[in-house]
């Protein structure tokens, strides 16, 4: 290919041996070059490669690092989150404070209230006790003395009933004695008539009197 290029531009014989050789001086020394430069270059390629994977693997450790880090602030964030909530649910917390100081003084003061109006009761419950059994054992007396009035009344009411009974006979034994009276000073025409029934009347006042001592006898 160089000889018909050299026959192409027409130089001399001279002049085509001195290209050829410079030609191949060159060449030889490219490839002496490229022979003794190439290792230097792959050894500078290799180290190039290795500190690249070694870059890569500290990127990488790094990106690890980063998505760690970016984890843990997500969470940071997360628990801020979350405190600024507590942290409001405090202050509410706070604000409500006075409302419930002053629900609980009231509540307290209910309390006391209540509690005295419990000794209240308590004390009106003991003197309600304490007159209730004054109550029962007044009544207990009075049934007691009930109890014996009766039993005195069981004794004597035999007696009284004689003694009324008695004094019913002895009232009706006077009335038959005041008619008698009556019937024997009658003087008129009619007058003798009057000694049956006369007769009658002593009678019924003779058995009067017999009643009346039978029952004198007993009330004795």
């Amino acid at each position: 290919m160089l000889n018909n290029l050299i026959g192409f531009i027409g130089i001399s014989k001279e002049w085509s041996i001195a290209i050829c050789s410079a030609c191949i001086t060159a060449g030889a020394m490219y490839f002496v070059a490229d022979k003794i430069l190439f290792a230097d270059r792959i050894a500078v390629t290799n180290q190039y490669k290795n500190e690249i994977d070694n870059l890569k693997s500290i990127a990488q450790k790094q990106d690890g690092k980063l998505e760690s880090s970016a984890l843990a602030l997500k969470q940071k964030d997360a628990q801020i989150f979350d405190l600024k909530k507590e942290i409001s649910i405090l202050k509410d917390f706070e604000n409500a404070i006075p409302e419930w100081k002053k629900a609980l003084t009231e509540e307290r003061a209910k309390a006391t209230t209540l509690q005295l109006n419990i000794n209240q009761a308590l004390q009106n419950s003991n003197d309600l006790k304490q007159a209730l059994d004054s109550c029962n054992k007044e009544n207990e007396e009075l049934k007691n003395g009930n109890a014996r009035l009766k039993s005195i009344i069981a004794i004597y009411a035999p007696m009284l009933e004689k003694r009324n009974e008695l004094k019913e006979i002895e009232k009706n034994k006077e009335l038959a004695e005041n008619h008698i009276s009556e019937l024997e000073r009658d003087n008129s025409v009619f007058g003798h008539l009057n000694a049956p029934k006369i007769a009658q009347l002593k009678r019924i006042s003779s058995e009067y009197q017999q009643q009346i001592i039978q029952l004198r006898q007993c009330n004795k």
